[in-house]
């Protein structure tokens, strides 16, 4: 007993040391907002599109409410829309408590849950095999990296293990010996299994598969136990084969119908009794969520499929050897050989009926496994760990047995051997235990040339990072330095730190960087002098918006592997950048070679992304190559005029295949001032003022300014043109471009940034709007100048009279509006332009 103390409390330590040193996975935002936002509201809205059951993100939500100043953002549209990934953005980034204390929090129960699951597989190993059996299942439990990566982190897959394995384990000693109790038992944790993930119904067939083997044998208790309630001990005994295996189909068949209806009694449950019609259902049914989530489900790891990594491959439709490669690579070696040995074991040990649960749910599991087309993780084989280790402990008797010296001692050695190698194997990769692998895929720095996403690099080394970037720059002599960085996560880098300074390559979320996921300043020809730091998903390319732009950094041997999934480049061999390149609705992806060579490939240079149905940007310096689908400025003939009769047409894509049509324009930069002498003369002019009022009467109190006015961050506006005029009829539009300048480089955590354009009645209601921003921040450079189109519906309900244009910028996330300076001092935080006349219907 005290063993399985001392190796249960081991666990638990390495579990909560560890969790505290990793910044948030990919799906854990998700997750924990999911849980937080069903116990708050009871509504289930982030849940029913391709989610999951709400169980264990509830368990996960619970500890949040020890925090007073946790609140859910219930006004943003995305609330409303259910677009849980913006939400979750919204939850966890935008509100008052530190993410790190949110999911240090949120982690806890995961934690827990690890512990109970080491301690059942330790209670049914020691149920069949004796104390030495228990230790032998709860050693290997309390050191595979595998379950103490994921045993950590608020995400379902060890809700799942733990779940699956406790409803084989009920119904297994159901089934040995039946009762009422172990009845019940079992369908609630069959139900249980069911409310943390949608593939946990594997269950049903695998349980009746197990309880059709049993009662094939003529001992089966639950057999045995049918024929004697129903008939007396004479007739019982009078039966021949085919009665007894009549009877105990029957008495399956019972079982199974209780154990799946009381699964659905406890499913509906932590579904609040939903009561409802699923998409495309004629009838209501009880927890029409789940029903729906279920054929999400199913047809994304059937059908769908997952952009997924395997060996210098990539695909989405997965392959049918993935798991078997995964498994091989990720498991301890040592697990691997005590696995075969507990096989050999078999010939000196008969192999039992009890233990028929050990292997056959495993094999058959991992046999649908390799059916899918979900290829994403050896996460997804977590549920089989347990039972695998527990049947391990099949040779604690001939351990203890050679212990007392009535076996073989080499057994000890052996035992004694593999458990060390075990131990110092898990311990000397710790905390970093997401990116384990094993001697044959060359340790924990050779497996991203075979797997990556969960199975190494899920995001959770900004921390590491952070700390590797301030000791390199300590031990050169300045501050931490600035890094260009690519990482498959979901969090804010500048987090970790004020001081952390970075620009944002290509990454492969959406968010928290809404819309700009594929967009940067990086040019794939030519990376610009400096440190790289990029996660291993990224490196190989997967699933990247942008497609496989890094495919020299793979050529290069990095300076540092940081978590063993971050690398760290050094790029010292490119000049400094000229001739930038901007881009529109396209991606580097949707270029052919000779697109990409006559853009980026005329030398070091940055690229500028805008949509260039609503904006334009003007680089500052050097002759820029406009990339576009169609001409741009469409939005201002004359200045669409102006462009094309000073640009070049230097090339054209045609649509073919996955390419779509582009064309390539050069402006030299005689050409580019030229245009904008011709374009924007008369912007600066148009009346600019701020005001407190709210009432715009003859008493509002108005302060006029000169262009250019100055904003936070470096924005200036040069000024506007109204396209509209400055009248308009109810149900109208005004049409607004405004011209800004970028005078300092756009902070890298200021990414969602967007421009407000407001029109305000009298009393300063919005009678139309539009939020905006078609230009990309991140790339913009002291000197550029960008412009904007605004389209503003006016109500058809709106009243004549004069109408103010209100106009600003404010950071989605955060819904906080950027200053207005004047001489330094923050004046305002909008700007009021040339009043609208509305005039009668």
């Amino acid at each position: 007993m005290a063993t399985e103390v001392i190796l249960l409390l081991g666990l638990f330590a390495q579990l909560l040391f560890s969790a505290g040193l990793k910044s948030p996975t990919i799906d854990e935002p998700n997750h924990l907002t999911r849980g937080y936002a069903y116990l708050k509201t009871g509504d289930l809205r982030l849940s029913r599109v391709a989610g999951h059951p709400p169980l264990f993100n509830l368990l996960c939500a619970w500890p949040l409410f020890l925090l007073d100043d946790l609140s859910l953002p219930l006004h943003s549209p995305n609330w409303v829309s259910g677009f849980r990934n913006a939400f979750a953005t919204e939850f966890i980034f935008g509100g008052a408590v530190l993410p790190d204390r949110l999911f240090f929090l949120g982690r806890l129960p995961v934690i827990l849950t690890t512990v109970c699951l080491a301690a059942l597989a330790a209670r049914w190993a020691g149920e069949l095999y004796g104390t030495w059996g228990s230790v032998v299942a709860l050693l290997l439990c309390a050191l595979d990296p595998n379950l103490i990566a994921h045993g950590r982190l608020a995400t379902t897959d060890i809700g799942m293990t733990l779940f699956f394995l406790l409803s084989a384990y009920l119904f297994w000693r159901f089934l040995r010996r039946p009762s009422l109790t172990l009845l019940v038992l079992s369908g609630v944790a069959l139900g249980l299994a069911q409310g943390v993930k949608f593939s946990a119904v594997l269950l049903l067939p695998l349980l009746g598969l197990l309880g059709l083997i049993e009662v094939a044998n003529p001992k089966c208790s639950l057999t045995v136990a049918w024929l004697l309630r129903n008939t007396d001990k004479a007739d019982a005994k009078a039966r021949g084969t085919l009665g007894r295996l009549v009877s105990g189909l029957l008495a399956l068949s019972v079982t199974m119908a209780a154990a799946v209806l009381l699964a659905g009694l406890t499913l509906w449950v932590i579904y609040g009794f939903q009561i409802g019609r699923p998409s495309g259902w004629p009838i209501a049914v009880p927890a029409p969520d789940y029903v729906e989530g279920l054929r999400g489900t199913w047809i994304h790891a059937s059908a769908t499929g997952h952009p997924a990594f395997l060996m210098g491959r990539r695909s989405t439709r997965g392959w049918w050897y993935y798991f078997p490669v995964a498994f091989v690579l990720k498991t301890p070696l040592p697990a691997l050989i005590a696995l075969l040995s507990g096989w050999v074991s078999n010939v000196w040990k008969r192999f039992s009926r009890a233990e028929w649960p050990l292997l056959l749910i495993p094999v058959a599991y991992f046999g649908l496994s390799m059916r899918g087309v979900l290829t994403i993780g050896y996460r997804h084989l977590l549920p089989i760990l347990p039972f695998l280790w527990i049947y391990v402990g099949r040779i604690g008797p001939l351990l203890r047995a050679a212990s007392t010296g009535q076996g073989r001692r080499w057994v000890t050695v052996g035992a004694t051997a593999l458990g060390l190698w075990l131990a110092v194997g898990t311990l000397s990769v710790a905390p970093h235990y997401l990116a384990y692998f094993n001697a044959l895929a060359g340790g924990a720095d050779g497996g991203w040339r075979y797997l990556v996403d969960s199975n190494l690099d899920w995001g959770q080394d900004l921390p590491a990072l952070k700390a590797y970037l301030d000791q390199l720059g300590s031990a050169r002599g300045y501050g931490a330095p600035r890094v260009y960085l690519s990482w498959f996560g979901t969090t804010y880098p500048h987090l970790y730190g004020q001081d952390f300074e970075y620009r944002l390559l290509p990454s492969h979320f959406a968010y928290p960087y809404p819309r700009d996921a594929a967009r940067s300043s990086y040019n794939p020809l030519y990376p610009p002098p400096g440190l790289y730091a990029i996660g291993a998903t990224n490196l190989q390319g997967v699933g990247l918006a942008a497609g496989d732009v890094f495919a020299r950094f793979r050529e290069r041997d990095p300076l540092a592997r940081v978590g063993h999934s971050n690398f760290v480049y050094e790029v010292t061999d490119s000049p400094a950048s000229v001739n930038p390149t901007c881009v529109s609705d396209l991606r580097f992806k949707d270029l052919t070679a000779e697109t990409t060579h006559v853009s980026l490939g005329r030398g070091p240079g940055p690229v500028k992304w805008f949509d260039h149905a609503t904006s334009f940007i003007l680089p500052a310096t050097g002759d820029p190559v406009y990339v576009l689908p169609t001409s741009p400025l469409e939005f201002v003939p004359d200045w669409q005029a102006a462009f094309l009769t000073h640009a070049e047409v230097v090339h054209r894509q045609a649509k073919e295949g996955r390419y779509p049509a582009a064309t390539v324009y050069h402006f030299d930069r005689i050409s580019a001032e030229g245009w904008l002498a011709e374009a924007l003369p008369s912007i600066s002019i148009a009346p600019i003022s701020w005001s407190p009022a709210v009432v715009f009467d003859a008493s509002a109190e108005v302060h006029s300014l000169s262009s250019p006015v100055s904003f936070d961050h470096g924005l200036e506006l040069l000024g506007y043109l109204l396209v509209s005029g400055k009248t308009l009829r109810p149900g109208q539009a005004l049409e607004l471009v405004t011209v800004w300048r970028s005078t300092a480089e756009m902070p890298a955590a200021v990414t969602d940034l967007r421009v407000f354009a407001h029109l305000l009645d009298d009393h300063s209601q919005v009678r139309g709007a539009e939020d905006r921003l078609g230009l990309h921040p991140p790339t913009w450079e002291p000197g550029d100048v960008l412009i904007q189109y605004h389209r503003l519906p006016l109500a058809i309900d709106a009243e004549p009279g004069t109408y103010q244009i209100e106009l600003g910028f404010y950071t989605y996330i955060t819904m906080r509006r950027l200053a207005v300076r004047q001489n330094g001092t923050s004046i305002s935080d909008r700007l009021l332009l040339q009043p609208i006349e509305v005039l009668e219907p």
